[in-house]
């Protein structure tokens, strides 16, 4: 499910996630910036912050918030599955971003590590739709019988 690709002609990491139907691309940026398909992420989510707050909280977890920003990409699903994607490709991030500043302190990435485990960012929900079945109006659905 998660993919972390070093695209060759930027220095950026794209860090892949799929939740549902959407599939989020997350680019980090030095800035204080967040981007969601080119617009600010409250004006993509029109301010709802059952969709914004759980992208966000994974940077306040670590304080990183203001130091650090992303650019997403997402296509498919809806707003909340793509929420959750960017979600997911975000703490990620935060993971390989840790594990690149504590390479030689593997004590304090483990705790981190743990604390991204502990707040279920790591864990991926993978369920998917059912797919429809032919001769039925549904994946489940089917045709009433008398008796």
């Amino acid at each position: 499910m998660n993919d972390v690709l070093s695209t060759p002609s930027s220095k950026n990491t794209i860090f892949t996630n799929k939740r549902k139907q959407s599939v989020c691309r997350l680019f980090l940026l030095g800035e204080n910036k967040f981007v969601v398909n080119g617009r600010p992420i409250n004006d993509y989510f029109n301010d709802i912050e059952l969709y914004i707050e759980p992208v966000i909280n994974v940077l306040k977890l670590f304080s990183l918030e203001r130091g650090i920003g992303f650019s997403a990409n997402v296509v498919g699903g809806g707003k909340s599955s793509q929420s959750d994607s960017i979600k997911y490709a975000l703490s990620f991030a935060v993971r390989e971003k840790l594990r690149k500043e504590f390479v030689n302190d593997e004590e304090k990435y483990k705790l981190y590590n743990s604390i991204l485990r502990k707040n279920n960012l790591l864990t991926l929900d993978t369920r998917i739709n059912e797919p429809k079945k032919y001769g039925r109006k549904k994946a489940r659905k089917k045709r009433q019988r008398s008796k």
